[in-house]
């Protein structure tokens, strides 16, 4: 067989296939992203390089078949590290050319689709509430802010008495209304596009969250409002195993 046919054929008759194969838990969390996932695993392509174009999630609470939609953000290192307290290094979800030699491990940050969208008034309220508070207690506290502001706690206790206005309980409260993570079980479909060939695949599996998991999770809506405010803050998160839907 002549082999510019040979070439042919694997250009244009075989098809590359794609695989996703999870490894370790999933992490499920809340904060100034909304409902986020993290899915880490590794992206096999079968017989021909493949071009993945995009990734999403859709996730249904069984309870009420409600249905939350994730769009892929960033990929997160899957550097480990038993020591270390750095950051972990993030890079922002981009398409990708994905060989047939070179399987890709992954570890891929979604969030919630609206979530920006929906709050971002409240939030730039909650800004400008902060920052008039902030004014005022310069004001009332005079010389001692140069001292104050270095004590620690300080801040923290700020804002622990600006919380209980009317402006950051507003914003706390339209959170917990709209909170998606309650206890109960869910079904994860992970989506992953390809340009080249055209076409999706779907992975899905179950996972459920306790009424433990859910408290921990709504505590980070406090958090929220902290790091809106430009203060350090620090979330809960819940893992959970990749279990396969039956």
């Amino acid at each position: 067989m002549q082999v510019w046919v040979i070439a042919g054929w694997k250009r244009w008759i075989v098809k590359g296939i794609l695989e996703f194969h999870p490894s370790t838990n999933i992490e499920i969390g809340f904060s100034a992203f909304g409902s986020t996932v993290s899915l880490p695993g590794t992206l096999r392509a079968l017989k021909k390089d493949v071009f993945v174009s995009e990734m999403h999630v859709v996730i249904t609470r069984m309870s009420d078949n409600a249905m939350h939609n994730f769009t892929w953000r960033a990929f997160k290192s899957n550097t480990f590290s038993a020591i270390s307290m750095t950051p972990e290094a993030i890079e922002l979800a981009t398409s990708f050319n994905l060989p047939v030699a070179a399987p890709r491990p992954i570890n891929v940050f979604f969030a919630s689709a609206d979530f920006a969208s929906r709050y971002a008034q409240h939030a730039e309220e909650l800004r400008n509430a902060w920052y008039s508070f902030g004014r005022e207690k310069v004001n009332e506290l005079g010389n001692q802010i140069a001292t104050l502001v270095e004590t620690p706690g300080f801040a923290d206790n700020l804002f622990s008495e600006f919380s209980n206005g009317p402006v950051p309980l507003n914003l706390f409260t339209q959170l917990n209304h709209g909170f998606f993570w309650q206890s109960g079980n869910y079904r994860l479909d992970l989506h992953v596009r390809s340009a080249s060939p055209t076409k999706s695949i779907k992975n899905s599996w179950r996972l459920s969250i306790t009424d433990e998991d859910e408290q921990k999770l709504r505590l980070n809506s406090l958090t929220v409002l902290k790091e809106l405010c430009g203060l350090q803050v620090q979330y809960y998160f819940i893992y959970k195993p990749y279990e396969n839907v039956t």
